[in-house]
C-alpha cells in the first residue's frame, strides 16, 4: 500500500503539464506573464443520493428481491497553503475532511440466508491535489464501521483509494490510475484506471473503470449522459441461525453493476442529476465461506443532489 501511494505521487511530478504561465510579446517589448484565469475549488460539499432497484430473481430456487439504496456525504477542503510542489498555475493541495453514511435495504422474499440490510458510517481522510477545479491527485482513507445492524469489531475498515490524471495530450486527454484497497472487500485491491477524453466542448469521453460515462454538453447547464457504474462494498454481518452456519457473522462483499444513462442540471452551487437504466447484475459474495448468490437483470432509478460552496 505504501509502496502504491509513493509511486502515484511521484508520479504527480510532471503535473506542469497541466498548465504553465503563458507569454506574449510584442514587438521592441519584452516578453511578460499571463496569468490564466482560474475556477477555485468548492471548500465545502454535501452530496445525497438515493436509488432504486425493481423486481430481480435470484439465481437460487424461487427468491427474488428488491433493493433500497441512500447514501450521504458532508465534507470540507482545508486549503494546504504551505504547499508549493509542484507549482503549478491553478494548482493547489487540499486537506479534505468528512464523513459518510450508507445503506442497502433489501427487500427478500423465499430466501431466508442473505442480510436484509448492509450499512457503513464512516470518516474522511484526504489529500487531494487540485488543478482549475479539478482533481489531479487525491489519497483517500474512510475509517468506519461497515455492518448489518450490529457493529463489532470485525466490521471495522479504513478503505483507502488512490488516483491519478496524468496528463497525455495538452488539456484534452488524460489517463487515470489509482487503486480502492479494502480488508473487507474480494479482491482486497481493486484498480481504477483509463482515459479521460475532452474531446470537443460538447462531447466528453470519461472511459474510466469503475464509472464509465460518455457526456453531451447541451447546455451550460445540462448535460445528457449514458455509462456504467460499479456500487458496494465490503460488510460484516450479523450472527444468525442459519444454514451453513459459515454464513453466520461472515463478510460479504455485495456488488452492483448498472449500465444507463441520465440528465445532469447545473445551478451553481447545486447539481442535480437523475438516472436510470438496468442494474446487470446485483451479487452477495461471502468471502470466507466461498458461497455465492447473484440476481438477475432489473430496471433501476437513481436521483443525486450535491451542493458545492
Amino acid at each position: 500500500m505504501r509502496i502504491l501511494t509513493h509511486l502515484l505521487v511521484a508520479a504527480a511530478l510532471p503535473l506542469a503539464a497541466f498548465a504553465g504561465t503563458e507569454t506574449s510579446t510584442s514587438p521592441g517589448k519584452e516578453s511578460k506573464a499571463v496569468q490564466p484565469a482560474c475556477t477555485p475549488a468548492p471548500l465545502y460539499e454535501i452530496i445525497a443520493t438515493t436509488d432504486y432497484g425493481f423486481h430481480e430473481n435470484l439465481d437460487r430456487g424461487s427468491a427474488n428481491m428488491e433493493t433500497e439504496h441512500n447514501y450521504l456525504q458532508l465534507g470540507a477542503r482545508i486549503p494546504l497553503n504551505g504547499l508549493s510542489w509542484p507549482n503549478v498555475d491553478c494548482g493547489k493541495w487540499y486537506l479534505r475532511l468528512g464523513a459518510a453514511y450508507e445503506r442497502f435495504d433489501f427487500s427478500i422474499h423465499n430466501e431466508t440466508r442473505l442480510p436484509d440490510t448492509l450499512q457503513s458510517a464512516a470518516g474522511i481522510i484526504a489529500l487531494d491535489y487540485m488543478y482549475d477545479n479539478e482533481t489531479a491527485v487525491m489519497i483517500e482513507t474512510r475509517p468506519g464501521v461497515y455492518f448489518e445492524h450490529k457493529v463489532n469489531a470485525g466490521s471495522f475498515d479504513s478503505p483507502v483509494t488512490i488516483t491519478l490524471a496524468y496528463p497525455l495530450y495538452e488539456r484534452s486527454v488524460f489517463l487515470v490510475a489509482g487503486a480502492y484497497v479494502s480488508a473487507l472487500v474480494s479482491p482486497p485491491v481493486v484498480p481504477i484506471g483509463g482515459i479521460d477524453w475532452r474531446i470537443n466542448p460538447k462531447w466528453d469521453l470519461r472511459a474510466v473503470f469503475p464509472e464509465p460515462r460518455l457526456v453531451y454538453h447541451y447546455s451550460d447547464t445540462v448535460d445528457l449522459f449514458a455509462g456504467g457504474e460499479i456500487v458496494g462494498g465490503g460488510y460484516k454481518t450479523d450472527n444468525r441461525n442459519v444454514d451453513p452456519s459459515r454464513l453466520s457473522g461472515a463478510v460479504v462483499t455485495y456488488s452492483e453493476t448498472r449500465a444507463g444513462a441520465g440528465v445532469t442540471w447545473k445551478a451553481r452551487p447545486l447539481t442535480v442529476e437523475l438516472a436510470g437504466g438496468y442494474t446487470l447484475q446485483s451479487q452477495f459474495y461471502f468471502n470466507r465461506a466461498i458461497q455465492t448468490f447473484s440476481a438477475h437483470p432489473a430496471p433501476y432509478i437513481r436521483l443525486t443532489a450535491s451542493l458545492d460552496f
